[in-house]
C-alpha cells in the first residue's frame, strides 16, 4: 500500500491535485479530474514542492518539469514520448510532428498524441505545450480551455492566482 498525500490548489479554472509520495510526484490531476477524494492537505502541508507549484500558478516562470515522477511502469514509448515534452522550454510550444521526429519516429505523431493523452503528470511533463500543426490546440484532457490558460500563464499574459 502506497503512502501518498494530496496537495490541492485552487485557481480560477478549477482545482489542482498533486499526489507525491517521499520527493516523487505520482499524479497531476486538473479541473474535473482532480476529486479531492481521500486526504487533502490544503496549501502546503508537508509537499516538498508547494512553492513551486504556488509560483507556477502566481505566473512567476517557475519550470516544474525538472520535477522528480514516478513513471515506472508505462511503456517506453510513453516515456521517451514524455521525456521530449519535459525538454520544450518553459513559454515555447511544438507540435505533436515535432514531437515525434525528436524521439526519433517521424511518422508517430498520432501515437506521441495518444501517448501524451495517457499522461498522469500535466504541468510536470506539459503536455499542453504541444499543440496541432499550424498552431491549433488540440487534443488536452483538463479540455482546451485550461490549455489556453497555461499557455497564457507562461507567456505571461495572465496570473492564475495571486
Amino acid at each position: 500500500m502506497r503512502a501518498e498525500c494530496r496537495f490541492v490548489l485552487h485557481t480560477p479554472f478549477g482545482r489542482v491535485e498533486v499526489l507525491w509520495e517521499g520527493e516523487r510526484i505520482l499524479e497531476v490531476k486538473l479541473g474535473p479530474f482532480a476529486s479531492g477524494d481521500g486526504v487533502r492537505l490544503e496549501e502546503d502541508h508537508g509537499f516538498p514542492y508547494a512553492e513551486l507549484f504556488l509560483g507556477y500558478f502566481r505566473g512567476e516562470g517557475v519550470d516544474l518539469t525538472e520535477l522528480p515522477i514516478a513513471d515506472e511502469g508505462h511503456t517506453e514509448f510513453r516515456r521517451r514520448v514524455w521525456r521530449a515534452a519535459r525538454n520544450i522550454p518553459y513559454g515555447n510550444v511544438t507540435t505533436y510532428g515535432q514531437v515525434a521526429r525528436t524521439i526519433g519516429a517521424p511518422k508517430a505523431a498520432r501515437a506521441v498524441g495518444a501517448a501524451l493523452a495517457r499522461n498522469p503528470f500535466p504541468l510536470v511533463v506539459p503536455c499542453h505545450r504541444v499543440v496541432g500543426a499550424g498552431g491549433k490546440l488540440i487534443g488536452f484532457g483538463a479540455g482546451l480551455e485550461w490549455k489556453e490558460a497555461l499557455l497564457e500563464l507562461e507567456t505571461g499574459k495572465v496570473a492564475m492566482i495571486r
